[in-house]
């Protein structure tokens, strides 16, 4: 029951802690009287006393006192009842200390969980048909609270406001109805329903509207126009006619353009921007918090970390230590704020940015920046497509413009709702309160946008080529040495263990970015502007700094390697100004070269900190006290105040904010990136060789029915490429070995000295993406030593081929694409879950959300207001329409997508198999050895061709693929689709053995790549490829081979001539060994005679040294 009065009380604890209090005041608009009189029934909220005055103004009206007469007036004694306890005027006393209902027994009622039990109790009535003066008066207190929340939430919102309080009546059916019952009348307020029909008429009218051009808009209204005409006639006289749009003005009133149409009566985020004064004069941008309140007041179901039932949710995302430090942070940010953890609902949020073309035609800084968040991501990730309703825009702006102000903003409002905000919740179709908390899990991006936000230097800087990282690169020193990469192959090919400790090597760094590795010291020396000049520790004392990490200077004969943090760099640029304000470095070129070892952004942070570096030092000089020097210095270097002054980013300074959290993804650093390149330095190889054309053409009739297949774990093009994506460089990524093994085997190649290093440099990519990628049904996930080795191992090769690619071994490839931040890959993982949950096309299709409505962009503030509450509407109708009509239900029931290409029938199966061509094949979990391949049309039987792997298959091995010969089974079978779908273990393709003539050496053999990352072993078994051994034991020296054998005598001996064993004797060599060349392995020697040679010394023990046409390895 409801009341009218208008007496302002405090507004309740929750509402004072939990929102900003400047702008948390609430207006509560006139409620009908209820049918039974004047009487009402209302609930007194926690903070004030019964009856009482209730203190200042805050526009929290006085609608909350209990009347108990009206119990009395039906011979009760004035109590309420609540599960199962009576509560008395006497009994409610909540105060405002701890937000609680304090009942006679002296148990301790929170204030949500009072409202939420009137709902429960409300619905248990319900069922059992029991409509008592309990149930109706536990019915108004809930209504009463629920009411006086959306006042409070959306006080600032009339639109959303009004939606949610007439939803109440009938979730999901009573707000839509209103809205088109005020479109038909052409009013903004009104309680005038319309009928479900009518409903559903201009709601689908509207999403036919929204989708058409302007002229298209005009034909349906003509249309429309002649429509009632014609129907006129056959309606009966003084009869109105159906609530049809037949002109503009018509359509402007009811569907779209005005503020009484459907389409701009929809509930949705106020838009920050132009009219509304946002965070700046950039960008639009709307709350993230008015996001999550409509979002669970529409009722979406989100999944929580921690749920209402307090268990933890451990699946996927949410089970990984990166999400456990999270909600430890969020429980620990609630009980700071005086909450409740184990009353409170926890939610991770992940937010994504990035810039587009919106238009190709017109790109002149027609650039455009979005950022994204995601609340409460799928455990499995974010799903990747232009429907899916997971993510949202709330910010956009110009790419040109900078972002570090609205990205500051964001942040900031999440860490105050992490502290705890009560929502009203629809979640399950029940209304409730519930309180709620949220914190930010991982950031998204690609690495030029990475760097962006993070103020550093990106991947072409020379001291950034890694990405978290401050170290340059050098090809000689950080990759591995022979001994080093030999050990490592070993550990990888045996599980052999070492006593040799890598960061302890001379010879290399070995790929280790530790401040401990001993070889650094050859790879980055301080250069002639690096400051050598130290700061007094008194100084230092004086004004509270303290030298960063590995940054004191004098630094000494090199600079270690550091991974960054924004604590480590905000101290660098503390140091740098400090240093030049004292006079103690006499030139800005000090500063940069200083602020540069720290990988920071020169653009961003060093310009602005020389600038202030200069104006700081004027100032220093003026005071003459060292008191009040360094003083003045103290408070004018504190990191806020640079932040203030624009010398650091807002973003460094984040206390729930820190680098790590920064994510690679695959789409862009894996697959774009690394095997981009890859294919990109193959192909120079081939156009070298004279054999491009060729070899694309013979590959591509395998690639033309991959393509046909239309297999979504395998989205191959033909060769070359051209216009490909993200899902082509994947499919690319699969078939490696299959592609090349074609190349080395069908193909004649001038340079044999490169085909071992292509070949190692092809297989240790497969081998290093599919256990990067690959994560297993029963969570059995990958070693993670292993893994890094296998990092490191494929580096290796790279800058072996670099070798044969220019004489100079030019390693350009590498330092322009995210080769060396793959290093990074395998510590992120064992953090944040497996790649696959953080692919960035999924992230990136949300450019497909706003990318239309930008076709014609304008660079104001406004324009880009008008855009993103257009897609915020759209958002919302879409939600709606889906729960209005049901679809919602039917999207949550689609079948388990069957990834198998079906054949037209079972003799082009065969026919396939006889030609040796690729076959589209899936595996049962109980049948590991058996393959079927689908053929025919009919969706409920699924006919199937058997293929059967026998134990003793004779595996013959290309290029690390093992092929394996099959048996056809000719007897065909029909199990039914329901039976397969649950019990398919992965999706693969049969793949014909490449021969030395292109065609196929037998008919049957095959090997297979599954969907899941795995292809068959030596065994016949679906496994992770591993690293051949007749393509890698040639790099593994004997053990205690020493590689230091520079100006050391030698003998080297020789029992062969021309290829033919000698019949008696030896002949030995004599020489010294000038020198050792650490990217190729190769020592150059030079002989008594005078004669020098370059000699792969480490392989002795696998053949002897000879003399043909230069020194070459022949097998014992």
């Amino acid at each position: 029951h409801r009341t009218n009065s208008q007496n302002k009380k405090n507004p309740p604890r929750h509402y004072r802690t939990c929102h900003d209090p400047s702008k948390m005041s609430s207006t509560s608009a006139a409620l009908p009287p209820t049918s039974e009189g004047d009487d009402s029934v209302v609930i007194h909220p926690p903070g004030t006393e019964l009856g009482g005055s209730g203190g200042d103004d805050d526009n929290i009206i006085d609608t909350m006192d209990i009347s108990f007469e009206q119990h009395q007036d039906n011979d009760e004694d004035g109590g309420i009842e609540f599960g199962g306890i009576e509560i008395t005027e006497l009994d409610y006393c909540a105060t405002e200390y701890n937000n609680a209902v304090l009942l006679s027994s002296g148990e301790e009622l929170g204030y949500e969980d009072f409202v939420n039990q009137c709902i429960i109790d409300e619905h248990l009535a319900s069922d059992r048909n029991d409509y008592t003066t309990h149930h109706h008066v536990g019915s108004s207190i809930a209504m009463t609270e629920l009411e006086r929340h959306i006042e409070n939430a959306f006080k600032d919102n009339e639109v959303s406001r009004r939606y949610f309080l007439l939803d109440l009546q009938s979730w999901g059916r009573a707000g839509i109805r209103g809205i088109v019952g005020r479109s038909v009348s052409g009013a903004v307020t009104g309680d005038e329903f319309a009928d479900e029909t009518e409903t559903s008429a201009l709601l689908l009218l509207t999403k036919i509207m929204i989708r058409l051009t302007k002229d298209d808009r005009k034909a349906l209204l003509k249309y429309n126009k002649c429509l009632l005409e014609m129907l006129e006639p056959y309606f009966v006289p003084g009869t109105p006619l159906p609530a049809v749009p037949s002109s503009e003005a018509l359509l402007r009133k009811m569907v779209m353009g005005s503020r009484t149409a459907l389409f701009d009566q929809l509930p949705r985020e106020i838009v920050y921007g132009g009219d509304l004064g946002g965070v700046d004069d950039k960008h639009a941008t709307i709350s993230i918090n008015d996001l999550i309140n409509h979002e669970m007041a529409i009722g979406k179901d989100y999944t929580w970390i921690v749920g209402e039932d307090c268990v933890r949710n451990r699946n996927g995302i949410y089970g990984t230590p990166a999400a456990a430090r999270t909600l430890d942070r969020l429980k620990s940010r609630v009980l700071e704020n005086g909450g409740d953890v184990n009353k409170t609902v926890f939610g991770l949020i992940v937010p994504w940015s990035d810039g587009f073309v919106s238009n190709w035609v017109r790109q002149k800084d027609n650039n455009v920046w979005i950022k994204t968040v995601t609340i409460c991501p799928p455990a499995n990730g974010k799903k990747g497509n232009k429907n899916s309703t997971d993510s949202h825009v709330v910010v956009m702006g110009l790419s040109k413009h900078s972002h570090s102000n609205v990205v500051s903003a964001t942040v900031d409002e999440i860490a105050m709702i992490e502290k705890g905000v009560t929502r009203l919740s629809y979640q399950g179709g029940t209304p409730r309160l519930l309180m709620t908390s949220f914190g930010i899990l991982a950031f998204v991006s690609d690495r030029p946008e990475r760097s962006s936000l993070n103020s550093t230097l990106g991947c072409t800087g020379n001291t950034s080529k890694r990405a978290l990282y401050a170290a340059p690169f050098d090809k000689i020193w950080v990759p591995s040495c022979r001994r080093c990469l030999a050990d490592r192959v070993r550990r990888t090919l045996f599980g052999e263990t070492s006593s040799f400790v890598h960061n302890k090597c001379r010879q290399c760094c070995d790929w280790d970015y530790s401040s401990e590795t001993e070889a650094w010291k050859n790879v980055w020396p301080p250069g002639s502007d690096f400051p050598d000049q130290t700061i007094d520790d008194n100084v230092l004392l004086s004004v509270g700094l303290n030298w960063p990490s590995h940054r004191r200077v004098p630094v000494g004969s090199y600079i270690k390697p550091m991974k960054q943090s924004f604590a480590w760099m905000i101290s660098g640029v503390q140091i740098a100004l400090l240093a030049y304000a004292t006079g103690t470095w006499s030139s800005l070129k000090m500063v940069k070269a200083y602020l540069l070892s720290f990988a920071i952004s020169s653009k961003h942070v060093i310009e602005y900190a020389e600038k202030y570096a200069k104006e700081l030092k004027k100032e220093v000089r003026a005071i003459t006290d060292d008191t009040g020097r360094y003083s003045y210095l103290r408070s004018v270097l504190d990191a806020k105040n640079l932040v203030e002054c624009g010398v650091l980013p807002h973003l460094w300074i984040k206390e729930s904010i820190d680098m790590s959290m920064f994510l690679e993804e695959p789409m862009h650093g894996i697959f774009l990136g690394v095997v981009g390149t890859t294919y990109e330095v193959m192909e120079q190889f081939m156009a070298k060789e004279s054999n491009r054309a060729t070899f694309e053409r013979h590959v591509n009739q395998f690639l033309f029915d991959i393509r046909d297949f239309k297999l979504s774990f395998c989205a191959i093009r033909e060769f070359p490429k051209a216009q490909w994506i993200s899902e082509n460089f994947v499919a690319v990524a699969r078939l490696n070995r299959f592609i090349y093994g074609h190349y080395f085997s069908a193909m004649t190649v001038k340079d044999k000295t490169a085909v071992d290093a292509a070949m190692r440099m092809i297989t240790s990519l497969d081998v290093m993406i599919s256990q990067l990628m690959y994560k297993s049904d029963d969570d059995d996930e990958i070693d993670p030593d292993s893994t890094r080795d296998i990092v490191k191992i494929f580096l290796s090769c790279c800058i072996e081929w670099a070798t044969h690619l220019s004489k100079s071994g030019n390693c350009d490839f590498m330092e322009k694409a995210n080769f060396f931040s793959l290093l990074n890959l395998v510590d992120q993982v064992l953090q944040y879950g497996s790649l696959r949950m953080w692919w960035g096309g999924s992230f990136e299709a949300d450019i497909g959300k706003v990318k239309a409505e930008l076709k014609y962009l304008r660079k104001t503030q406004s324009f880009l207001a008008t855009k993103l509450a257009a897609t915020r509407k759209q958002f919302y109708y879409n939600d709606i329409s889906a729960r209005w009509f049901g679809e919602n239900k039917s999207n949550a029931a689609k079948q388990y997508a069957f990834d198998c290409y079906r054949a037209a029938s079972a003799g082009d199966v065969v026919s396939r198999f006889n030609a040796g061509d690729v076959i589209s094949v899936f595996r049962l979990k109980s049948q590991p050895r058996v393959w079927y391949s689908a053929f025919g049309r009919d969706r409920d039987i699924l006919k199937v061709v058997r293929f059967v792997l026998p134990e003793i298959s004779g595996a013959v091995e290309v290029l690390g693929t093992f092929y394996h010969k099959f048996n056809l089974d000719r007897h065909y079978y029909q199990p039914k689709r329901t039976e397969i779908d649950s019990s398919i273990a992965e999706f693969g393709l049969m793949l014909p053995i490449p021969d030395a003539d292109g065609t196929v050496d037998g008919v049957g053999y095959y090997s297979i790549i599954t969907d899941k990352w795995r292809s068959l072993d030596v065994e016949g078994n679906t496994s992770l490829p591993k690293l051949p051994l007749s393509l890698f034991h040639s790099i593994i020296p004997p053990e205690n081979f020493d590689l230091s054998l520079v100006g050391q005598q030698i003998a080297v001996l020789f029992p062969f001539i021309d290829n033919k064993t000698k019949e008696s004797g030896l002949d030995w060599y004599n020489g010294q060994v000038a020198n050792y060349h650490e990217s190729t392995g190769e020592h150059l020697i030079i002989w008594e005679e005078g004669d020098t040679d370059l000699l792969h010394l480490s392989l002795e023990d696998y053949g002897i040294l000879h003399r043909e046409k230069g020194w070459k390895l022949i097998k014992n």
